[in-house]
């Protein structure tokens, strides 16, 4: 497959998940990557939070559209999509302001993309730990990102987790599924973003995306 190509297929899919009705609006998907929690802090000295999450059944259809882009296997996985715009940028001979901006974008997205591998399961926003009040049964501290991989194969697409996103299934689904939507509207905000990096590409005349 040809890097075109590579880039043809990645359009369509990213287009599909940018009109999903929870990524059609760049700012509330923003507000889904954000962790942010309310708290209250009872007469007892314990502490409550709370984060509003989207509904679930909804935010699975957006999970599953995003899987192509997160598995090493597919044609459009984010490493590949990558790899073929920088070989198209690299391959432009005339300098500019227009081509200097989008390789700084490259590496900017590469980066964030690169703390978006599953085999790469590491504190993005934060870590959990259940505890009983006694201090015994003790989990130990699991990742957002190990989180948001055990709903993905625990509680979506399979039942058995195996390997470091194991951990995750310590901890209840409310849990996993609140790492989970950090997690996957990042990935979909990259998507959305790589989107935008390939059409500069392509108004630049640089790529040729066909219809």
């Amino acid at each position: 497959m040809t890097k075109v190509d590579t880039l043809q297929r990645f359009v369509l899919r990213a287009r599909r998940i940018a009109s999903h009705s929870l990524a059609s609006d760049r700012e509330r998907l923003v507000a889904l990557a954000d962790f942010t929690v309310a708290g209250t802090l009872a007469l007892d000295g314990t502490f409550e939070m709370r984060r509003q999450l989207p509904d679930e059944e909804l935010f699975e259809s957006l999970a599953a559209r995003l899987r192509p882009i997160l598995l090493k296997s597919e044609s459009v996985h984010n490493e590949k999509v990558l790899r073929a715009i920088g070989s198209i940028l690299d391959e432009q001979e005339q300098e500019s302001a227009g081509i200097d901006a989008l390789r700084e974008e490259l590496e900017r997205l590469r980066g964030a993309w690169e703390r978006h591998q599953e085999s790469d399961l590491r504190v993005l926003r934060y870590a959990v730990q259940s505890v009983k009040n006694d201090g015994t049964e003790s989990t130990p501290q699991v990742s957002d990102s190990q989180l948001a991989m055990a709903w993905l194969y625990g509680d979506l697409v399979h039942v058995d987790v195996k390997g470091p996103k194991e951990s995750g299934t310590l901890l209840p689904i409310k849990e996993r599924y609140s790492g989970a939507v950090s997690y996957f509207a990042t990935v979909a905000l990259l998507c959305a973003e790589t989107l935008d990096l390939v059409m500069r590409l392509s108004k630049l005349g640089v790529l040729e995306l066909g219809k």
